[in-house]
């Protein structure tokens, strides 16, 4: 499956992103999540599919989510989101140096 996509960011909260099927207009999404999204930029169009990935969110769930609800919206991490990513790369930067020391 294969999604082409639009991409907006929010100019009311830092890092919050809403995908939305390329073409479709915000007519057609919940006026509440208008309300709350606020001004937004388009940021980029982008073909979705398996084989992609994204920096902070799972692809599949991506997909899933804007063929079921016609969106996805993207929040702001959390501090304990970011936390744990951190250590996640720590973890991978040391056992891929342990195993080239081997």
């Amino acid at each position: 499956m294969e999604i082409k996509c639009s991409i907006f960011k929010s100019l009311r909260h830092h890092e919050m992103y809403l995908y939305i099927k390329e073409g479709e207009c915000f007519d057609n999404l919940p006026q509440e999540l208008i309300r709350r999204f606020g001004q937004s930029e388009h940021v980029m169009n982008l073909l979705l599919n398996e084989q992609r990935q994204l920096a902070r969110e799972n692809i599949l769930d991506v997909m899933e989510t804007i063929e079921k609800h016609g969106f996805y919206l993207q929040i702001p991490p959390t501090l304990s989101d970011c936390v744990a990513r951190t250590i996640e790369r720590i973890e991978l930067a040391e056992t891929t140096l342990n195993k080239s020391e081997d």
